[in-house]
């Protein structure tokens, strides 16, 4: 095995154990109570989605603008 493989397989346990060991040690999570209407859950999941969508497209859009703002600068010349 070369040092290159050795150290990918390292890094991979290294990663590996102790989310699997957080896994075996740590409870359960029930997110939804007994009772939870699914549809109720089902909105509320597409309104979190309809806000990410929202908010990387602003940002997006801002940066976009930012960055031709900054493109259609002239460059100030040298000092001679």
């Amino acid at each position: 095995m070369s040092q290159l493989s050795a150290r990918w397989t390292a890094a991979g346990a290294a990663f590996l154990v102790p989310v699997a060991a957080a896994r075996l040690l740590l409870p359960t999570v029930d997110e939804v109570p007994a009772g939870f209407p699914a549809t109720l859950l089902w909105d509320l999941r597409l309104a979190s989605l309809d806000t990410q969508a929202v908010l990387w497209l602003a940002i997006g859009g801002l940066y976009g603008s930012a960055a031709l703002r900054a493109d259609r600068r002239t460059p100030i010349p040298a000092p001679a």
